[in-house]
Formats: C-alpha cells, structure tokens, sequence
C-alpha cells in the first residue's frame, strides 16, 4: 500500500509540478479502476492526501475524473477511452500487471491503445 502512494506521488509529481508553479489550469487525474467506487476509495483517498502533502488540493487546483469497471475487465478499454476523451493530464490505474493479468494482453491491448 504504501509502495502504491509513493510510486503514484512520483508519476504525478514531475508532470505537475511545472502546473502547481503556474497555477492556472486545474489539473484532471483520471482514475481508472477494474473495482467499484466502494472497494477502490481508499487508495483514491492515499493517493488524494499524498498530493495534497505536495501542494495538490482535490477542488483547488486537481480534479479526479473516475471510471470503474465493477470487475468487467471488458469494460476497461471503453472506460479508458472515456478518460482520454476528457483530456486529462494523466491516468492512473492498479497498474500495468493487473490489466495485463486479468486480460492476458499487454498494455496497450489491454487499455485499447493502438499498438
């Protein structure tokens, strides 16, 4: 678990860190998760407080977009696209393993990218 916060907190500390200096645009994190609101709120939660130790303020100045699958892992490339379609500046998920283990694809396959 806390592996998860510290890796989330430096994927999204370089990229927005040029943000948080210009302060204009709120940032957009989308969240896609292969569960359900309920069993996914407290690593939204760990990833929200560990941005917010950086400066990052849910409402301020970054905004999660979420999707869920509710376990149908076929619904993520959909789910995925959605997100990408709302132009966020960067999507977070279980990771690459966990789609690549519940789809046996690899991960663009997995999240519907084009190779």
């Amino acid at each position: 678990m806390r592996l998860i916060g510290v890796v989330f907190t430096l994927v999204l500390s370089v990229p927005l860190a040029a943000g948080a200096q210009q302060g204009a645009k709120t940032k957009l994190v989308g969240v896609l998760s292969l569960a359900s609101p309920d069993t996914s709120a407290h690593l939204v939660k760990a990833a929200s407080d560990a941005l917010r130790a950086l400066g990052w303020v849910q409402g301020q100045n970054i905004t999660f977009v979420s999707r869920f699958a509710y376990g149908r892992l076929d619904r993520v490339p959909e789910l995925a696209a959605e997100l990408v379609r709302s132009n966020v500046d960067v999507i977070w998920t279980g990771g690459r393993s966990q789609l690549q283990e519940a789809s046996g694809k690899d991960r663009d396959e997995a999240c519907g990218l084009p190779s």
